[in-house]
């Protein structure tokens, strides 16, 4: 079973440069800190990457449905990005399953 997650990403200061690299960094950092090794290890997918405004963004993520508590409290635990505040909201979450996801790529707008 695979989760998607669909996140909010709100920065207190406009952060033109947060790239999807920038948030596939914050997220591994972010399961590093709470879970170690173990949780920087969890495989990730970014699905979808937007730019709401120069300091709001949103993602759609997937994850194995087992890790689902770990990627959710890391990413809702974190409070800076780059010494700038942020808080990553999660607006919805999905159960699917994984075979439903052979052709899926990654789409930025």
């Amino acid at each position: 079973m695979v989760t998607h997650l669909r996140l909010s990403i709100f920065f207190e200061e406009p952060n033109e440069r947060f790239t999807i690299e920038n948030f596939d960094f914050l997220l591994t950092k972010a399961l590093q800190d709470l879970h170690g090794q173990v949780g920087a290890a969890i495989t990730i997918n970014v699905i979808e990457y937007s730019v709401i405004a120069s300091n709001e963004y949103s993602v759609l993520i997937s994850c194995p449905k087992k890790n689902l508590m770990k990627v959710w409290s890391s990413l809702t635990l974190t409070g800076t990005y780059q010494s700038n505040r942020c808080a990553v909201i999660v607006k919805n979450v999905t159960i699917t399953p994984s075979e439903t996801l052979n052709d899926i790529e990654v789409q930025q707008s």
